[in-house]
């Protein structure tokens, strides 16, 4: 788990990993130059709990810290938690019996809950289970949530972990890799409680997401079986063709649907609505016609 300034947050991502019904592990927690209580409350923690393996240092970033832990780690499975969220007590023990039962699955991820800022459940976060369907829709857009996955260290030693190319989009490029040579797959559980603010998600941080999303999926889509890593001039290359083919028109799309989403898990269902307008404008593909329709009969959030 990588900290920065999750102060708020972080007794409860902590405990939910303590908490856990399966109780052998270690825990390796790197504190990213918070400047907030977050080293204080690691601090108090590491000194409760022995499984806690906890490193102060300056920050580097997100994707600098999981490669660290990952280099770091002596188990044979890589488990993520973000510090802002929390798992469900049994979720380790489901997938570790999953992974036992399946050793050829290198990648597995669960169901979970959408959360906002207050703990509240806006929504159960849905999920694709089985590794054929998966393996094909994966290259249309991300089938995991990022804080729910568990890796095998052994997958990760061969193919490489995060790609330090990215600032967005580190674990889309990272499950493709995966995906483009070994099943993956998720169990159809709410194991994983997401925390997500909508209001604090910004058209330009929306637009860097799906750029990199596209840009990772066309180049895995053109690289298929493979698990090179996608470097730095590539993505420059695919990102100015992109801008000058009808992929833009799926970008723009995304943009708008993905602002929309954040919209809607406001409750402002008019301006979610005229989000979902402008994706179908710019692609009249199912998916932003399904999200168009949907916002008309909306009537608030399911949990």
């Amino acid at each position: 788990m990588s900290v920065y300034n999750g102060a708020r947050y972080l007794r409860q991502a902590v405990e939910s990993v303590l908490a856990q019904s399966l109780g052998d592990f270690e825990f390796i927690i790197i504190d990213d130059g918070s400047n907030d209580e977050s080293p204080a409350i690691l601090d108090e923690y590491a000194s409760r709990d022995g499984r806690i393996r906890l490193t102060h240092r300056q920050n580097k970033g997100l994707t600098v810290s999981l490669n660290e832990m990952i280099a770091s780690a002596r188990g044979g499975i890589i488990a993520r938690q973000d510090a802002d969220d929390y798992s469900h007590p049994d979720r380790f023990m489901e997938q570790m019996r999953y992974l036992r039962n399946n050793p050829w699955i290198m990648l597995l991820g669960t169901a979970g809950y959408i959360i906002n800022e207050n703990g509240v459940v806006i929504q159960r976060q849905k999920i694709m289970t089985g590794t054929s369907r998966l393996h094909k829709k994966i290259l249309k857009n991300n089938r995991f949530i990022h804080g729910s996955v568990m890796i095998r260290k052994s997958c990760l030693d061969e193919i490489g972990a995060y790609n330090d190319v990215f600032i967005y989009g580190e674990d889309y490029e990272l499950f493709l890799r995966i995906a483009n040579k070994y099943p993956v797959d998720n169990i159809d559980m709410p194991l994983y409680y997401y925390r997500i603010n909508p209001a604090s998600v910004s058209l330009v941080n929306c637009r860097k997401q799906e750029q990199t999303g596209i840009v990772v999926r066309e180049f895995y889509r053109r690289n298929k079986n493979t698990s090179a890593l996608l470097g730095a001039t590539e993505y420059e290359a695919l990102a100015k063709l992109i801008a000058g083919s009808w992929l833009n028109r799926l970008l723009e799309s995304n943009i708008h649907l993905a602002m929309g989403r954040n919209f809607r898990l406001r409750g402002m269902i008019p301006e979610a609505r005229r989000q979902y307008g402008k994706a179908f404008f710019y692609l009249p593909s199912p998916r932003s016609f399904y999200h168009l329709a949907k916002s008309f009969i909306c009537r608030g959030i399911k949990k």
